[in-house]
């Protein structure tokens, strides 16, 4: 018979544990980091193609209340000097957010050149925000007003639809 061999120090066996226990940790942080790194960016593309691009996934992400989502492609919207689409999408995040007369003044205050008659996205988008802050405001003869000149622009506008039937 042969004898059993000694086992191993306990000291060994503890280095041993902390070397796993600080491999796993390192481990664990690099795919922590990984992830953070991915997840970065997944706002709203600030590379978008074109300023319309990034106005319609602000639109979206006010649509989903990502307010982050939506201040950050507004701010990205003036670095571009889209002015009249960035105060466009700030008025939708006011009226979103139940700030419907301070949306009104917004639109109001855009400058001329920012709404002109030659951009008609957004100019449809500025008739469409007026609308449903105005309706919020029970303010129904300017909210139809402007509905319908959403409508006479984009006949298949759903907004302007929804609006106008509730």
């Amino acid at each position: 018979m042969t004898a059993p061999e000694p086992s191993q120090p306990l000291a060994s066996r503890r280095r041993r544990g902390w070397l796993v226990g600080g491999l796993l940790l390192m481990a664990g942080a690099a795919v922590a980091v990984a992830v953070g790194w991915g997840w970065k960016g997944r706002g709203i593309d600030a590379a978008a193609p074109t300023s319309m691009a990034l106005a319609t996934a602000a639109w979206e992400a006010v649509d989903r209340e990502d307010g982050a989502a939506a201040r950050q492609a507004i701010r990205s919207l003036r670095e571009r000097g889209a002015v009249g689409l960035a105060g466009v999408v700030q008025a939708r995040l006011l009226v979103a957010r139940g700030f419907s007369r301070p949306a009104l003044d917004l639109l109001a205050a855009l400058p001329a050149d920012a709404t002109a008659a030659d951009d008609a996205d957004l100019v449809r988008l500025v008739h469409l925000v007026r609308g449903e802050a105005a309706y919020r405001l029970r303010l129904y003869p300017l909210a139809e007003q402007e509905l319908n000149a959403v409508l006479a622009a984009a006949p298949d506008s759903v907004d302007a639809h929804r609006l106008l039937a509730a």
